[in-house]
């Protein structure tokens, strides 16, 4: 039993003398590993900043910047702002490209452990002429097909106001525009879903800045896309090929729709409004409800703006949207009886026709607010209400 014991503690002791060596080189490699210090690192320099369009004043998301000559490079984030780490103390020849602008280069002087600022405004040389002005549309196609270059799967991106004013404004509409993309249609024309890819709209899911959003009809998965307004939202995104972090709710596609950030403002405050309306003449035969009610409004403002809180310097930003449409829908129906008879010809016994008045009345308010607490953190809160009614009147 001594014998036992003492053999134990010797082994012990062995097991000790080798471990020992072995936990002091990894404490002495991991010592010498950390850096004693800002100064002690060679390449603690930092250059940040932002990008901008000079023509629109938007902070651009997606905009390619580099050190060609030290291989280094990095794209602006969503709110258009940009950081380079770890660079050696020197002058370095900062290039910014951005599709559709003009590439820029700019010498910057870093300092280890100091923080070197620059801001970029692109511009191209379109914006000289004088008899040619586009006013969003270039802007907004230009961010959609950057997004689509640096995505890492298989993706359409399109801005919301790349094919002008929607009829309905509705986010199915510019959907069924896209590769790939087939809209399904109800009875009056409107699109309720879209098929991905072939697949059906109840294998594809609809989300909101990536978050998941249920469906009004309460029947299946497919998601009603003719209730939701796209005026809210800033770009649309198919997503065909979904990555393994993803989730496998979605045999066909995504599609995501992005809400505006006021943090990409450069400005400090913008508002912007839309009002249309739909007229029935009178000239024109019309069931009576119709006929009464001729012209039906479609309104939409956006107001955002950037404040300045907690002693930080442009860190939140609020955006509202509202938005009130009516969209009318009038019909005539025949309904006809016929003989309860298998044989043939069976003959029609009573007829009726019916009118039909379908006014789909749909109001929506997005309220969101981005806080920017870090150059690398940033929270958001995005409410929305929508309320979409149909009373379908028949008569």
């Amino acid at each position: 039993m001594m014998s036992s014991h003492s053999s134990w503690l010797l082994h012990l002791r062995s097991l000790t003398r080798l471990v020992g060596p072995v936990v002091y080189l990894f404490l002495a490699l991991l010592t010498a590993g950390l850096p004693a210090g800002v100064a002690a690192e060679p390449g603690s320099g930092v250059i940040s900043g932002s990008v901008s369009n000079s023509a629109t004043g938007n902070l651009l998301e997606g905009a390619k910047i580099e050190i060609p000559a030290l291989g280094v490079s990095t794209l602006t984030d969503n709110s258009g702002r940009y950081v380079l780490s770890g660079l050696r103390s020197g002058t370095h020849e900062v290039v910014v490209s951005y599709t559709g602008l003009d590439s820029q280069r700019r010498s910057v002087a870093t300092v280890s452990g100091q923080r070197a600022t620059q801001n970029f405004d692109l511009t191209t040389a379109i914006y000289q002429l004088q008899e040619f002005k586009v006013v969003g549309e270039r802007e907004g196609g230009a961010a959609a097909i950057t997004m689509q270059r640096n995505a890492d799967n298989v993706k359409n991106v399109v801005a919301m106001d790349s094919f002008g004013n929607l009829p309905n404004l509705s986010a199915g509409e510019l959907a069924i525009r896209l590769p790939g993309v087939a809209g399904q249609l109800d009875d009056e024309g409107n699109v309720t879903g879209v098929i991905v890819r072939g697949a059906a709209s109840t294998m594809n899911r609809v989300t909101v800045d990536g978050g998941l959003i249920t469906n009004v009809g309460g029947m299946n998965r497919q998601f009603q896309t003719h209730s939701l307004t796209g005026a809210m939202f800033d770009q649309l995104e198919v997503i065909k090929g979904h990555t393994p972090d993803k989730g496998a709710d979605s045999l066909g596609g995504t599609v995501n729709l992005r809400t505006r950030s006021s943090l990409s403002l450069r400005e400090k405050r913008r508002v912007s409004y839309n009002a249309s309306a739909r007229w029935a003449p009178s000239f024109t035969e019309q069931v009576p409800w119709r006929r009464d009610h001729p012209i039906h409004p479609l309104i939409n403002v956006a107001y955002q703006e950037v404040f300045a809180v907690l002693g930080g310097h442009r860190n939140l930003g609020v955006s509202v949207n509202v938005f009130y449409s009516e969209n009318v829908t009038g019909y005539y129906r025949t309904i006809r009886d016929f003989e309860n008879t298998t044989s043939q010809p069976a003959y029609v016994w009573d007829f009726y026709t019916q009118d039909g008045y379908n006014n789909r009345k749909q109001g929506s308010l997005n309220l969101k607010f981005d806080y920017r607490l870090s150059p690398n953190s940033r929270f958001a809160l995005n409410t929305i209400y929508n309320d979409a009614h149909e009373p379908d009147n028949r008569l």
